[in-house]
């Protein structure tokens, strides 16, 4: 059978000449990973091998200036590069593996969210079916019974979506609908759902608003609830009984700054510089038995910052915290 050239528009030229250029676009099969380069073995790979041969160089350089054999040169030019080689390979290999772990478990967190969030959205709509006395009259021990249930469900729902939103972020599937909001309006909303869990506690919340702040700002509604919810939920938890929590807003450098403070028990000196990474939990909140996962101001930093936002706090042991966000106003 004859050879038949392929042409240029066939599609297996086409395809050819694509796995090509994937293979040569390390930053883009690093980003898959949503990795740094300096820990993606894609990278590692051609950057140890450049290490290796700047060494072979240096080493002959340098051999051949004091030693006159060059078997001898030769011979320590083979050994040094054998044993970058095997240095080479065991630490690509340990990133290797590190990436390969840390992507299962993003998808992990993703599909188990997923599947868990469908029950416990058929549990809330049964038991806000039960409470209003839909299926049935419900006597004051049983409802009390089933009240705990919702507040107990209302809590894995709450983790779950945290979950989720984490695993978005980390795999780079966030998305940002910026639109113009009323800002007080949304603010007024969450204060009055966060008074119904303040209330076991008779935590009072103030909300104190400049007269300059516009009444609207663009920027994606949800996320900014979940931040504000995640910092109003950590005042209220961290808070005393009989505690205070107040809320903020100011228009500096045309940017909106929401302040919540509290005045519960604060956040360890020592421990200050660790507060926005995930899972992390102050020893004092652990000592008192302070429900928590450690995700809420990771959460908060990481949309804020999607935002095009930031975030920051202040804090002394005992004597409470202040967190605060700026936003764009435009």
């Amino acid at each position: 059978m004859p050879f038949i050239p392929l042409s240029n528009n066939h599609p297996n030229q086409n395809n050819i000449w694509r796995k090509v250029f994937y293979q040569l676009n390390i930053i883009g099969q690093c980003r898959q990973y949503n990795i740094p380069l300096l820990q993606c073995p894609n990278f590692l790979f051609p950057l140890m091998g450049a290490i290796i041969i700047a060494v072979m160089i240096i080493s002959y350089l340098v051999a051949s200036q004091f030693i006159a054999d060059p078997r001898i040169i030769i011979s320590i030019i083979a050994g040094t590069t054998i044993f970058l080689l095997i240095i080479s390979f065991i630490i690509i290999k340990s990133f290797e593996h590190l990436v390969i772990i840390n992507k299962m478990k993003n998808e992990f967190i993703s599909i188990a969210s997923h599947q868990l969030r469908s029950p416990l959205t058929s549990v809330k709509w049964i038991l806000e079916l039960f409470q209003k006395d839909e299926l049935g009259k419900l006597t004051p021990e049983q409802a009390e019974y089933l009240r705990i249930l919702n507040e107990n469900n209302e809590r894995m729902i709450h983790l779950v979506n945290n979950l989720l939103n984490i695993s978005r972020i980390e795999t780079k599937n966030i998305k940002i609908e910026k639109k113009p909001i009323k800002i007080k309006s949304l603010i007024d909303e969450i204060v009055k759902n966060a008074q119904i869990e303040a209330l076991p506690k008779n935590i009072k919340i103030e909300v104190k608003t400049s007269s300059h702040i516009p009444s609207t700002i663009k920027t994606d509604k949800n996320k900014l609830e979940i931040i504000l919810q995640n910092l109003i939920d950590n005042a209220i938890k961290y808070s005393h009984q009989n505690g205070q929590i107040s809320i903020r807003f100011t228009y500096p450098r045309s940017t909106i700054k929401i302040e919540i403070k509290d005045n519960g028990v604060g956040i360890p000196e020592k421990e200050q510089n660790y507060i926005f990474q995930k899972f992390f939990r102050a020893a004092n909140a652990t000592r008192r038995q302070i429900t928590g996962t450690g995700l809420g101001l990771y959460l908060a930093k990481s949309i804020t910052e999607a935002l095009g936002g930031k975030i920051s706090f202040k804090s002394k042991e005992g004597a409470g915290s202040t967190f605060w966000i700026e936003l764009p106003s435009k």
